[in-house]
């Protein structure tokens, strides 16, 4: 399956709203962009899917736990940290909202794991 075939079926099933599908489309076209990194099934796939997961639950007012203070230490251990930091704030410029600091913590996880995935390509 491929990352935008992924995305269709969470629109068809209604999973996400258009407006998220949009925002999500134009988060990987960022990644192409600016950091010429192409985000596919084996490399961002959770990302992916966290990412519509949580712009639905910003659009419908949900709330979730945050993360446990000692996993949020493990990642900002992570040498890709500072990077995916400095791009989660790209993503809320490019959204237009601020991610909520429970969502934040674990897309943060998810960007460190897609940038050391890629890196070592």
């Amino acid at each position: 399956m491929e990352i935008y075939e992924r995305l269709d079926i969470l629109k068809m099933a209604g999973q996400i709203s258009e407006n998220t599908y949009e925002q999500v489309l134009r988060i990987i076209d960022y990644f192409n962009e600016e950091h010429l990194l192409q985000i596919n099934e084996e490399n961002g796939a959770m990302f992916i899917t966290h990412l519509c997961i949580a712009l639905r639950r910003m659009e419908q007012k949900e709330a979730i736990a945050g993360m446990e203070e000692e996993i949020y230490q493990e990642i900002r251990e992570n040498s890709y940290y500072s990077r995916s930091k400095e791009t989660l704030t790209h993503m809320e410029q490019l959204l237009g909202s601020t991610i909520p600091p429970e969502e934040k913590g674990y897309l943060m996880m998810h960007l460190c794991v897609l940038f050391e995935k890629t890196s070592a390509n």
